[in-house]
């Protein structure tokens, strides 16, 4: 899987992956499953999965106080993870 910066993520990573840090770096600045849900079409377990990988990537925060995710910017390296723990229900 190719980012626009020319980092590759390891295959354990949900194929939008890469798209959705595009999408929430360089399109919004912002991350939520809601948007990812609306932005790809997709389902809720999927999409918050897909933003605990990007918080795992260091591309968000976690959640603060206030509900709200602060979106850092790529990735500076790849990072490897046991793919069970982001494995689908």
């Amino acid at each position: 899987m190719q980012l626009s910066h020319h980092n590759t993520l390891d295959s354990s990573y949900d194929l939008l992956t890469a798209k959705a840090i595009d999408y929430d770096v360089i399109l919004i600045n912002r991350a939520s499953p809601r948007r990812l849900q609306r932005h790809f079409r997709i389902g809720f377990h999927r999409a918050e999965r897909i933003i605990n990988q990007l918080e795992y990537l260091g591309v968000i925060t976690p959640l603060n106080q206030y509900d709200y995710r602060e979106v850092l910017g790529y990735p500076t390296h790849d990072r490897s993870f046991d793919s069970s723990a982001f494995a689908a229900p």
